[in-house]
């Protein structure tokens, strides 16, 4: 039996188990918590938030990191959700927020960059 904890940039981040159970982690700008109950099996993954666009173009997807953990009752799991880039105009759309999930600052489970911001090419440089 395995556990999985889902970490989506900048949407939501969702844990469940096979019993179809749910916890959802949104971007609130600060590190939230969890705290494993149950020894396990933990599928945990990453997903940074998506770029922010210009004009007619759309800012890059963040990347996504995972990997299965076996995590023992009373681990706490610190995550970071990344926040999308803001759509901007009349230079560039910004770069989305990374998502990290890690248990003290020398174990890192999972990290995903964030998406970079798009441009409107048809700007002269």
């Amino acid at each position: 039996m395995w556990k999985m904890l889902l970490l989506a940039g900048a949407s939501a981040a969702a844990l469940a188990s096979t019993a179809a159970e749910a916890e959802s982690f949104n971007f609130t700008g600060t590190v939230q918590n969890y705290l494993v109950t149950q020894t396990g099996i933990y599928m945990l993954t990453a997903a940074g938030a998506p770029g922010g666009g210009m004009g007619s173009g759309l800012g890059g997807d963040g990347a996504t990191g995972s990997g299965k953990f076996s995590l023992t009752s009373g681990t706490l799991l610190n995550i970071i959700v990344g926040q999308s880039g803001q759509n901007a105009s009349p230079f560039a759309g910004g770069g989305g927020g990374g998502t990290f999930i890690y248990g003290d600052l020398a174990t890192a489970f999972a990290i995903a960059g964030g998406g970079g911001g798009a441009d409107d090419d048809t700007i002269p440089f």
